[in-house]
């Protein structure tokens, strides 16, 4: 054997070790990243909260979200994941904020203005939805880290979507009439009210224009 071929010999054993090695180590590996041999899950954190005043849920929607995240470095080739899911939008109003009610007796209507939405924190994804793709460049071995990298950004987004007025807006024509009976239910009740005929209630959210107030009267006559 020539001695070119044995001084090549040794780097080619060393090549092939290190690409199986390399291999060996990104085909063990679950799609977060972690060992499959090694990788355990331990969880008994509780915390309990309340919710000061209490708050009146009032109306919700049910979406599939997609949230997708692409790095190319060019010869390297593109690393991409998608993630689709159906998310839970519910909106709640604080009971212990300032509502205003005034009563027009000529009308026997009751004129409500409502503090704006208040989107429930974190949004609720069912589990059983999610869908999830990733794929990385031929030279590139990061596909579990950028999934598990997209993942984190869920929540955020998430909460974006939920602070929009896109989803507010689609909500609150449901939000209002759950409001209207809370408060007619709660008329009913009142000695005043009792045995009369039931009053028309009118709802309106502080942030809307154009709110019909009852002649002569102005949102300073509202009471909190």
């Amino acid at each position: 054997m020539s001695s070119s071929k044995r001084s090549s010999f040794p780097w080619l054993v060393i090549l092939v070790l290190v690409i199986g090695g390399a291999y060996w180590w990104y085909a063990h590996r679950d799609e977060d990243g972690f060992p499959l041999l090694r990788r355990s899950i331990e969880s008994d954190t509780m915390q309990v909260f309340r919710v000061p005043g209490g708050s009146l849920s009032t109306a919700g929607l049910t979406k599939t979200e997609q949230f997708s995240k692409k790095d190319e470095d060019g010869w390297w080739g593109t690393t991409s994941s998608v993630i689709r899911l159906d998310a839970t939008y519910r909106y709640d109003i604080e009971l212990r904020a300032d509502w205003k009610f005034v009563f027009d007796p000529e009308r026997n209507v009751a004129f409500v203005v409502v503090p704006e939405l208040k989107p429930q924190l974190p949004v609720s994804i069912d589990s059983s939805t999610i869908q999830e793709e990733t794929s990385s460049g031929w030279a590139r071995f990061d596909k579990w880290e950028h999934l598990a990298a997209l993942r984190k950004k869920i929540s955020g987004e998430l909460e974006k979507k939920a602070n929009g007025r896109d989803y507010r807006d689609v909500v609150r024509g449901q939000a209002r009439l759950t409001v209207e009976e809370f408060v007619s239910d709660w008329l009913v009740r009142q000695p005043e009210i009792a045995g009369k005929e039931r009053p028309v209630v009118k709802v309106y959210f502080e942030t809307e224009e154009g709110i019909p107030f009852p002649k002569g009267r102005s949102l300073s006559d509202f009471v909190p």
